[in-house]
């Protein structure tokens, strides 16, 4: 059986996917083991083909490429030490996928063993100031506080990592920000941390003071829409700021409204809110920089964004620009193309097959949109 989406006159093959089968072949060769560059992304992939299908054969093939993921950090005779990305990730992905896996006895032990080291490595981190959301401490603490089952313990520490309002000020000599903007590596992933934690826990008014403090520089960091093309400057390529989810708009934008909504706090979410729907409007690769179909940069990541959105906020405007970003994104598709193979996972490789930056964008949020896209959503600290 084949499923499929249309769009714009684009078929979108699942289970009889060349492309799929193309990736799955080259995932023997692949050596590092994290979601969004390495060989769990694939996983990621054949669990939301299992969930569309319920067939044995793919339930079979993405425990297959998870326990590889698995034996693969744990391999004490591996040449390079698992990084934190790939500990953390790895973590994360079990949290969520275990049970569904039927995996849940088998990794049980494990997972105790990952979650042990991942409280060693954040300690360790926030000790020599390594507070980087995806290199840092913030890495291990975000997992610890979205699936460990009691986070408190841990509070005291995340509220001395987070950067005070004093160091977000802080600029090179160029006047860009010592602490970029974006959500892969700044400010809006900071935002994003605290409204978890405040969501979570309700009562902390530190947290609360925290997060409306780093609204406040949000909004001073942002520039005018109409003079710039864009509200944040950064990672600007030949034009306004991207729009991309790791670095652009719709990263910082989101995280704006998502912490303002959790605070209750009106003048902000109708900032944001208006912010996001003249973002929406951005639809050319001038005013985008979007000239690709990856979820990081391109045209699936903006498609699983709006997509979000228009759910959060019930709004047309952002369902219909998911709907251009689909018909996008399946525009640009083409499930036959070649993929040169590798027999070192370099650079190049990883952007050939990698989930993040790979071709398989459109397949996985068709199957995530199809399905339950919570998972897909989270990769991007999408609450």
């Amino acid at each position: 059986m084949t499923l499929t989406s249309l769009a714009g006159g684009v078929r979108i093959p699942h289970q009889s996917s060349g492309l799929t089968q193309r990736l799955f072949e080259l995932a023997r060769n692949i050596d590092r083991y994290d979601t969004g560059f390495g060989l769990n992304g694939l996983t990621l992939l054949a669990v939301y083909r299992h969930r569309l299908s319920q067939r044995a054969e793919d339930l079979a093939l993405a425990q297959d490429l998870c326990l590889r993921a698995v034996e693969g950090i744990m391999n004490p005779d591996r040449t390079v030490p698992s990084s934190l990305i790939e500990i953390s990730e790895i973590a994360q992905f079990l949290a969520q996928h275990a049970g569904e896996l039927e995996l849940s006895e088998t990794v049980a032990p494990l997972r105790e063993v990952l979650h042990q080291i991942l409280v060693k490595r954040m300690t360790a981190c926030f000790d020599r100031k390594e507070i980087d959301p995806y290199t840092g401490g913030f890495q291990p603490a975000w997992y610890l506080l979205r699936n460990g089952p009691d986070a408190r313990p841990y509070l005291k520490a995340w509220l001395a990592a987070l950067p005070s309002v004093e160091a977000l000020e802080g600029r090179h000599e160029d006047g860009s920000y010592l602490l970029p903007s974006g959500l892969s590596h700044g400010l809006a992933f900071y935002a994003l941390f605290v409204c978890a934690v405040v969501e979570r826990y309700p009562d902390l008014r530190a947290f609360q003071r925290r997060g409306r403090a780093y609204l406040g520089v949000l909004w001073r960091r942002s520039v005018s829409a109409r003079r710039y093309g864009c509200y944040y400057l950064e990672g600007k390529n030949s034009g306004p700021g991207r729009l991309c989810l790791a670095y652009g708009d719709m990263g910082i934008l989101y995280a704006g409204l998502r912490l303002s909504l959790q605070l209750g706090v009106t003048d902000d979410v109708n900032f944001f809110t208006n912010a996001l729907r003249y973002t929406a409007g951005r639809r050319t690769a001038e005013t985008t920089a979007i000239t690709n179909n990856s979820l990081l940069y391109g045209r699936s990541g903006s498609w699983l964004f709006f997509d979000h959105l228009a759910r959060l906020t019930g709004s047309s405007k952002f369902s219909d620009t998911a709907a251009f970003w689909r018909d996008e994104a399946l525009a640009h598709f083409d499930d036959q193309q070649e993929i040169e193979g590798f027999d070192h996972y370099d650079y190049p490789a990883m952007q050939r097959v990698s989930l993040f930056e790979g071709p398989a964008g459109p397949l996985l949020v068709d199957l995530a949109l199809k399905t339950n896209p919570q998972a897909l959503q989270s990769i991007f600290y999408l609450l």
